[in-house]
């Protein structure tokens, strides 16, 4: 009894280093073989719940790379910010807009760098900010002819 649990010990430790690839059978008929049947199983589980995991980030790394080029090949300038009033995104026709030089990195830095704090844009970002909700995302365009930089 003693050599199948030191074989299921080391099995377990070799898991915990990562190394996943290893089966244990005891074969004692036993509480030792249900516990090495249990963790054999447990690694099986481990092992595909990493494989679907694997699967997801490639999938979202696939949607990402689909998502910038959708970016920046799209006519229409867009500008993201986060709650801090932090620009997040900005797409090559907003660096058109905004006459922002390709090599000039602007992301995380104040959207209020990039346009006059008394502009119609700046009010409606600060309104926003304030009130990000539904009814008001949608009160208002983006278009350059109103963003009075």
């Amino acid at each position: 009894m003693t050599r199948p649990l030191e074989k299921l010990a080391a099995t377990t430790m070799d898991a915990a280093k990562q190394d996943l690839t290893l089966q244990i059978s005891a074969g004692t008929r036993d509480e030792v073989e249900i516990l090495a049947s249990n963790f054999s199983f447990m690694i099986q589980e481990i092992l595909a719940q990493k494989q679907k995991l694997e699967e997801q980030l490639q999938e979202i790394r696939r949607l990402q790379q689909y998502t910038e080029k959708v970016l920046v090949t799209m006519g229409d300038g867009l500008l993201a910010i986060d709650m801090e009033a932090r620009v997040t995104t900005v797409n090559p026709a907003a660096r058109r807009i905004l006459e922002l030089p390709v090599d000039h990195s602007i992301r995380l830095k104040p959207v209020w760098d990039l346009m006059d704090p008394e502009s119609q844009m700046a009010g409606y970002v600060r309104e926003v900010l304030a009130d990000p909700s539904v009814e008001n995302s949608g009160s208002w365009g983006l278009i350059p002819e109103k963003m009075n930089r």
